[in-house]
């Protein structure tokens, strides 16, 4: 067993096992001496050399101190650039360390035209979890930018499972993970931090290898253990559903956004009883969709994490009389489109499975991956969902869905821990309606963005018609800016919006009228109104009479957009009120059974009337549980068995909201502080639900978000207020953007830019 040095110490160890560039490597003391020696020394080195620190304080068992030294590429190799560089170097090491004599300097050869170049520590620092942790780039070429390139396709990140490296199918990361146990072995340690590359022949080259800091390793060494057991167990569970099938974290109801991505078993269970295990479907049965056969549970907890079932939830969106044959061939064309497109996972409805009629539906058969469709499948489809479409737009009665709303509050004083009931009522007078007026919603936002496409209207004023809509959002600032000129007293503002809370199913999170500071700030919203101009009418109609549509005319089309879209976000306001006493009515039993709030998330919907003894022992297994799943890592998408092992950070493609660009600092947002200066920031944040909504009373610049979809509240509210926004940016470049201070957000070319 050999020991761990400096980095120089250990470089010379490893390159007597291992490939390692070139180098030589002398102390402060021996350059000051004889720098006429090193200077020719180093001018022998091959190629372009990288001159790099080893100071008796980095790599040590107690702290690496990476990144804090100095490493860069000569520029030339003329004796004043590379005694310069060397004096750079010096002078940070007398900085930091008196005894700066002893430390050590490395002229090392400098590879390119490489196949990656990565970093990979054998153990997930930030979880102590048992993974192997690889952040690579193989887009530059270059061995010195895995730190820092920039882009969607650079620094990609994977972790591969202790026990999950025969799942591993990349040449590459075979080659990697073989040298890396080899490492592992050689130093008796599997806490390691190692810089690697791997050639084009797949030849794997080590740059440094230091200890992973004593004071960051969890001393509890069985937990490693038990998360490969519940990693293993969630394989063997979930194979059979993921064979010819996917599941998704932001489909559909898109869970992650709604409850987290990592929800406590209270936020669960009661997303799932209230809305995934059958009321979904209700509203889609009642509306005409097809009927499919088999239970309609559409969302599985996979160790701990929310996926919906994308089989289903393909199925949901047929029309009831489409031929069996085409729907059978069309789930296999969104399947393949969307595991060969996994950065469509939080666009399903809009750009993989068709959900209804729009007007450019003909063209988009026309695409290579319909060409398994005939002539004659392609015009029962156009045709099928054109007339489900319009008979869905022409018969809806609106005022049916608001007198169940109705219902929902009548309804409401049920006996207390009755909360079967309390729930059925919340699902079918609150849940339901809302499905059916946001499906609603999304075929008038999926008719607007065809009359873009068709050039009926521009984008600006598809922009400037959304803006239009009198949204609850609208209403909220209004009423907040009301607050604040005493036009409106706070309790007549806590009466309407009181309930709302950060976290909508979250019964640790505070109720707005449970705030004491509670800040009222006064925003001006924008009001524009739209006038649908003659030409835009005429050209409608026009092509209403082309797709041989009766008894609708241009006006009724837009009408039904504006309508449809403004009452989803009245409803879910609504039923998101009877949810919120939901949630107090369970706090207030269980205080009577002297839980505390800390422990009533790790209750399902279904414990809350067991005795005393039993709550208290679900929530110590509970926790636990809950404990080891945050743990675990998943990719957003699981589509085969690998996936349970081998996690690649899959690359989002965020939806952004408005044509403007700005520059802005940012702003990490922190649970619900409303006392964090948001003003002029562009705010990120994980996920936010319509208990968020205050953050646009803080005249915030923009928006980005981690979860969210095409479709998703946060989106909808930032085109609402025109606001920039890059929703969904997903795992990869949410952590990268949480470690920058400013950037360009260009919604109009969909790019972002770290600026500092």
């Amino acid at each position: 067993m050999l020991k761990l040095g400096t980095k120089a110490q250990t470089l010379e160890v490893l390159k007597n096992h291992f490939e390692v560039p070139s180098f030589i490597k002398f102390t402060v003391l021996e350059f000051n001496h004889n720098k006429k020696k090193f200077l020719k020394e180093i001018k022998k080195i091959p190629g372009k050399i990288i001159i790099r620190s080893s100071s008796t304080k980095e790599d040590t068992s107690n702290d690496s101190n990476a990144g804090k030294y100095i490493s860069e590429v000569l520029k030339n190799k003329s004796n004043k650039e590379i005694l310069n560089l060397i004096q750079k170097i010096i002078s940070d090491y007398k900085k930091k360390d008196k005894f700066f004599l002893k430390n050590e300097i490395i002229a090392q050869k400098y590879l390119k035209s490489i196949s990656i170049s990565g970093v990979i520590l054998t153990y997930d620092i930030a979880n102590n979890s048992p993974y192997y942790v690889i952040n690579y780039n193989d887009v530059s070429k270059s061995s010195n930018n895995v730190t820092s390139g920039q882009g969607i396709h650079s620094n990609k990140k994977i972790y591969i499972s202790r026990m999950g490296v025969k799942n591993l199918k990349s040449t590459r990361f075979k080659s990697v993970l073989k040298t890396i146990r080899k490492i592992e072995i050689l130093f008796n340690n599997n806490h390691l931090d190692i810089e690697f590359i791997v050639k084009k022949n797949f030849k794997v080259v080590i740059l440094q290898v230091r200890a992973i800091s004593n004071r960051l390793i969890d001393s509890n060494f069985t937990i490693g253990d038990n998360i490969e057991k519940r990693i293993l167990m969630g394989q063997i569970k979930f194979s059979s559903l993921i064979k010819n099938n996917i599941l998704g974290q932001m489909p559909d109801w898109n869970p992650a956004e709604i409850i987290g991505e990592n929800p406590e078993i209270l936020s669960f269970s009661l997303y799932k009883k209230l809305v995934t295990d059958q009321h979904w479907f209700q509203a889609r049965k009642e509306m005409g969709y097809l009927n499919f056969p088999g239970n309609k549970k559409l969302m599985y907890n996979v160790l701990g994490k929310p996926y919906i079932n994308v089989k289903k939830s393909f199925n949901s969106f047929f029309p009831k009389n489409l031929s069996k044959n085409i729907r059978n061939k069309l789930l296999k064309i969104w399947n393949l489109k969307l595991k060969n497109n996994l950065n469509l996972h939080d666009k399903i409805e809009f750009d993989v499975a068709i959900t209804c009629f729009d007007f450019d539906l003909k063209n988009r058969l026309k695409q290579k991956e319909y060409s398994s469709l005939t002539i004659k499948e392609k015009k029962e489809i156009i045709e099928k969902y054109k007339k489900f479409s319009f008979d869905l737009i022409l018969n809806v009665d609106f005022d049916k869905y608001l007198k169940r709303l109705d219902r929902l509050n009548k309804n409401s004083y049920f006996k207390k821990n009755d909360f079967n009931k309390q729930i059925l009522n919340i699902a079918n007078n609150g849940i339901v309606p809302f499905a059916i007026l946001a499906r609603h919603a999304f075929i008038g936002q999926s008719l607007l963005k065809s009359l873009e496409k068709k050039k009926i209207i521009t984008k600006s004023q598809n922009t400037n018609f959304q803006l239009s809509y009198e949204t609850i959002t609208k209403s909220f600032l209004k009423d907040m800016r009301n607050v604040k000129l005493e036009k409106l007293s706070k309790k007549e503002f806590m009466n309407k919006y009181g309930h709302l809370r950060a976290g909508t199913y979250n019964i640790k999170s505070p109720r707005y009228d449970q705030m004491k500071n509670f800040e009222f700030i006064g925003t001006k919203t924008v009001n524009k109104k739209f006038n649908i101009n003659n030409k835009i009418l005429t050209n409608l109609d026009n092509l209403i009479l082309k797709e041989n549509l009766k008894n609708i005319n241009s006006f009724q089309i837009f009408e039904y957009i504006k309508k449809s879209c403004e009452l989803r976000e009245y409803s879910k306001f609504i039923f998101t009120k009877q949810l919120s006493q939901l949630l107090e009515n369970i706090k207030k039993h269980l205080k009577i059974k002297k839980i505390p709030l800390s422990d009533m998330p790790h209750l399902s919907i279904n414990d809350l009337n067991k005795n005393k003894k039993n709550i208290k022992n679900i929530v110590k297994k509970n926790k636990n549980i809950y404990s080891l799943n945050r743990r675990i890592k998943l990719p957003q998408v699981l589509y085969e068995k690998s996936n349970f092992f081998v996690v690649p950070y899959q690359i989002n493609e965020p939806n952004f909201v408005s044509k403007k660009t700005i520059i802005r600092n940012l702003e990490i947002f922190k649970n619900d502080n409303k006392n964090q200066y948001l003003k002029n920031k562009i705010v990120v944040i994980e996920n936010a639900d319509p208990g968020y909504d205050w953050i646009f009373s803080k005249k915030i610049s923009g928006l980005i978000t981690k979860f969210g979809g095409a479709n998703s509240h946060m989106t909808i509210r930032c085109a609402e207020l025109n606001l920039p926004a890059m929703i969904g940016c997903g795992p990869k470049i949410y952590n990268e953007i949480c470690n920058s201070k400013k950037i360009e957000l260009n919604c109009k070319s969909k790019t972002y830019n770290i600026i500092l």
